[in-house]
This record gives structure tokens, sequence and C-alpha cells, in this order.
């Protein structure tokens, strides 16, 4: 708070003496106006590296990694999302692995860590392993388990060039979830493939 208000108080006087420098017209020496200009510049670029650019990282890397199908968590996930947006990616991925062990049902915190594998470390073996790990080691709903398995799909196809790997994982879904909307939608991809798919009765 003392910090804060030390600046508060720099901010004025700056002003005052830019505005107070500027005031005496075209006539005024230019040395002082350039001083002051100079003065201002440095203050407001410190502002802007040590508190605006920190706030907006930190925002660019929650909306980069947070998935769109679940609720923020913040409090749990807050000290891995500030890492990544430092660029301390290994540290991220302790954290991320910190937040999974204090709540390893928290499936956002398994496809952050493993978005950051894949995107940032360039591991999309290790990010899918990491899924595959969550999948197979926790009880999921349908709907986060299939939302893995798909993601695991995803980047066996996208990433790791691997058209097999991806197609018996789709096969996978069918198998787990039979006579669901996600049994359709891995239908549908693996017919896009040209796959021969069958289908069982309902």
């Amino acid at each position: 708070m003392v910090k804060k208000i030390t600046l508060i108080i720099i901010g004025i006087l700056i002003i005052y003496y830019v505005f107070s420098t500027f005031s005496g017209g075209k006539n005024s020496p230019a040395t002082p106006k350039l001083i002051a200009t100079i003065i201002a510049g440095l203050y407001f670029g410190l502002l802007a590296v040590f508190y605006v650019l920190p706030a907006l990282s930190q925002m660019v890397a929650q909306s980069i990694f947070a998935d769109p199908n679940e609720t923020p968590e913040p409090s749990i996930l807050h000290e891995a999302r500030s890492l990544v947006a430092q660029g301390d990616y290994e540290n991220a991925i302790i954290a991320y692995r910190k937040s999974i062990i204090s709540e390893p049902s928290n499936r956002l915190a398994w496809t952050d860590m493993a978005k950051l594998q894949a995107t940032k470390l360039q591991q999309p073996e290790i990010a899918i392993a990491s899924l595959r790990e969550a999948y197979e080691e926790h009880e999921w709903s349908d709907d986060d388990a299939s939302f893995l398995l798909f993601r695991i799909s995803e980047w066996q196809f996208d990433e790791c060039d691997a058209k097999e790997a991806g197609i018996k994982t789709l096969k996978e879904v069918i198998e787990k979830f039979p006579s669901s909307r996600h049994s359709a939608n891995a239908t549908s991809q693996l017919k896009e493939l040209g796959c021969e798919v069958e289908i069982e009765p309902a």
C-alpha cells in the first residue's frame, strides 16, 4: 500500500512538473520541456513494465489455456497460470501437478497442463500421456471422459501424425459410450477418414 501511495504521489508531482513546464508557451526554453518529457516517459514506461504488462500477460494466458467447457477455478490454478504468464513453463507444470494432487477430478487442471505440454513445450506425446493418465486413473462423467479421449485423438492426428493411434482412440469412444452422441461423433469422424465402422444396434 505504501508503495502504491508513493508511486501516486510521484506521478502527481511529475504531471505537475510537466504541466508547469509546458504552460510557459512557445517562447519557453526547449531544454526543460525535453527533460520533463523524458521524466514523464520513463515514469509511465516503468509503470507499464511492472504493472500493466504482467496483468495483460496473465489475462492472455488465462484466455489461451482456459477450457471453454469448464467453469474457471482461479484459486486452485492461479499459481500455475501466473507462471505460464511469466514464461516459466517447467514450474507451471509442477504447479499444475500440485493442483491435480489436491483435486484430481479437476478436468480443467489436466487439460490446461496437457495443452501447455503440447503447445509451449512442444511435447504432444507427453500431453497425450497426461490425458491418458487422467482418463484411466480417475472417475469421470461420460461427458468428461469422452472429452479427454477426443482431445487425445485430436493430438494424435494433428501433432503426432499417428493416424492409427487416433483411429484406435475414436473406436475406443464408440466402445465405451455406445448409442450416445459421443459414439455418433466418433463414428462421424471415422467415416470422414474413410474407416469402416460397425454400429451396434440401439
